[in-house]
């Protein structure tokens, strides 16, 4: 019987965390990279409907990829945490980096992508990532979606790249933001079918 030492064990589940983390990277990555190219040929939209667009639809797609798997609290979670994580990231890969008021934004919109997602699997039944990216940029020109750190929405935060204090105000946001994005989405429901072509 092989018996394993409690240091290969933790270096195991340590490498395998990372390598989880990575994938996934390269998943929401590769989605981001397909809802740029779709977006560009939508001239009607503007730049910052784009970087709205993007983090809505690549957390839609990491969380349709992953909620067959694990069911949708986990799958909501992961992607939630992802999206934490892809942020802190970003202060070190980014020639710039986002100012606290634009990592909550792309934070919620993150939150937006999931509801959008879940809104088609109990509503709509449709799984199309096509028609995910069709609802997402219909939510874009709705105002669903938060399109830049000026929006009302986004609370008074500091005016420096503090990604630590978006992270924690988000946290405790979470729930109604997610519930308020659920309920905008529920109010649309007949006009967003239509507008699909899910009738």
């Amino acid at each position: 019987m092989l018996k394993l030492k409690p240091r290969a064990v933790i270096l195991g589940a340590l490498a395998a965390g990372f390598l989880s983390v990575v994938a996934l990277s390269a998943v929401m990555n590769g989605f981001s990279r397909a809802a740029s190219w779709e977006i560009q040929k939508q001239p009607e939209l503007a730049a910052r409907d784009h970087n709205a667009i993007k983090h809505a639809y690549a957390a839609a797609e990491v969380y349709s990829l992953l909620r067959p798997i694990a069911g949708p609290g986990v799958a909501s979670c992961a992607v939630i945490t992802f999206g934490e994580w892809n942020e802190y990231a970003e202060r070190y890969v980014k020639y710039t980096t986002d100012w606290s008021a634009e990592v909550y934004k792309d934070l919620r919109n993150n939150i937006a992508g999931i509801a959008a997602a879940e809104w088609l699997y109990n509503e709509a039944g449709y799984r199309s990532p096509f028609t995910r990216l069709k609802l997402i940029g219909k939510l874009a020109e709705d105002g669903v979606l938060a399109l830049d750190e000026t929006d009302p929405r986004i609370p008074d935060l500091p005016r420096s790249p503090d990604t630590g204090s978006a992270l924690a105000k988000m946290r405790a946001d979470q729930n109604a933001v997610a519930a308020e994005i659920t309920n905008d989405i529920a109010a649309r429901d007949a006009e967003l079918k239509r507008d699909l072509g899910l009738d």
